[in-house]
């Protein structure tokens, strides 16, 4: 099981002559949880639309008592398919006011379905000036989340605090702070935390505010990957999402006498690293050197950067002489080998060979 972390934040947008504005996520990998976050400053609703593959969290219009603190606010998830990306949000029209957001990355979330918890989000529409955020009482479904706070104030002249009020289950971090300076004046805040599904009370995120406004505060919670049927030796190591069933059978080749099992109990596997967790991957072959047993995983990495780590135990071997096993073949996206490494007989010694090419 893998928490959910905080990766980055992006940088913040701001446009008040268009109907769109872009926002490029965080660096990070595939498989990764992008969060955006959007508000319109106008005392009109205008509606917020993301571009394809994003689905929206939550969206409203809070009419504050301060005609400039009014604001259309929007929330929207989308799985990373890529490291980075441009993504283009639009309001439904151009009303000359503050369009301004900026995406959150995370990782560690549940990617079976919807990462997003069944319970509805909660919305505290504070419309009076203060200098606080006001957040509902939230009561999440799953019971290993991380629960997330964004707050809307519409006004640049502050500080989001570096606590809230109630800051227990989950105890936030505050990992977005961002003003604008560009037309009407708005801020957005992001912080979040580790919850067991216990209900969470009201609570409140003071500002040092030089100038109190009226607020919006949403809250809502992301599901935990806690799946126990993946096999522990492929969770995420460092960075890259090489670990789930799914992503993995993207190749899958399964000739006559083989097997793969991706969630073998590593208490079967003599000497197996302590770090491979309760299960392994195990693959039989039957030594026919003609038969296959392939397990597959497509990702994108920055190939300046990228590493790959293997870890195996041969648990039994009946080899020809003059055979070999390839253990691990690396593609380029063109298909061709960017490296493999493989066990090979020759004369009743094991060689182990690591090709590379260029």
């Amino acid at each position: 099981m893998a928490n959910i972390t905080l990766v980055n934040d992006g940088t913040p947008v701001a446009n008040n002559t268009t109907t769109s504005i872009t926002l490029t996520s965080p660096t990070g990998y595939a498989h990764d949880l992008l969060i955006a976050c959007l508000m319109n400053k106008n005392n009109t609703s205008n509606t917020i639309s993301a571009p394809s593959g994003w689905t929206e969290i939550v969206q409203g219009h809070n009419a504050c008592t301060t005609t400039d603190d009014s604001h259309q606010y929007a929330v929207f998830w989308k799985e990373a398919t890529t490291n980075t990306a441009d993504y283009i949000f639009t309001k439904a029209t151009d009303d000359d006011s503050t369009f301004y957001g900026l995406i959150v990355r995370y990782r560690g979330q549940d990617q079976s379905a919807n990462p997003i918890d069944a319970t509805t989000p909660g919305v505290t529409e504070t419309v009076g000036a203060q200098d606080n955020v006001e957040f509902p009482a939230f009561d999440p479904t799953a019971t290993v989340n991380r629960t997330i706070f964004v707050g809307f104030y519409g006004n640049d002249q502050t500080s989001f605090a570096a606590a809230m009020n109630n800051d227990v289950n989950p105890d936030c971090t505050t990992e977005v702070n961002v003003e604008t300076s560009t037309g009407t004046d708005a801020s957005i805040g992001v912080c979040s935390g580790l919850n067991d599904g216990t209900n969470i009370d009201a609570r409140t995120w003071a500002t040092s505010s030089t100038v109190d406004a009226g607020s919006t505060g949403v809250v809502f919670a992301v599901k935990t990957d806690v799946s126990t049927t993946r096999s522990e030796t492929f969770e995420p190591s460092g960075g890259y999402y090489s670990g789930y069933d799914n992503p993995w059978n993207q190749l899958e080749v399964l000739e006559s006498g083989c097997s793969i099992n991706e969630d073998y109990a590593t208490s079967n596997v003599p000497a197996a690293p302590a770090s491979w967790g309760s299960y392994c991957c195990r693959i039989i072959s039957d030594g026919n050197a003609t038969r296959t047993a392939i397990l597959g995983h497509e990702f994108y990495a920055p190939i300046a950067i990228s590493y790959t780590k293997v870890e195996f135990v041969i648990l039994d071997s009946n080899i020809a002489n003059n055979q070999y096993w390839e253990f691990l073949r690396v593609l380029e996206v063109s298909g061709g080998s960017a490296y493999l490494l493989n066990f090979r007989q020759i004369s009743g010694a094991i060689k182990i060979r690591l090709v590379a090419y260029q």
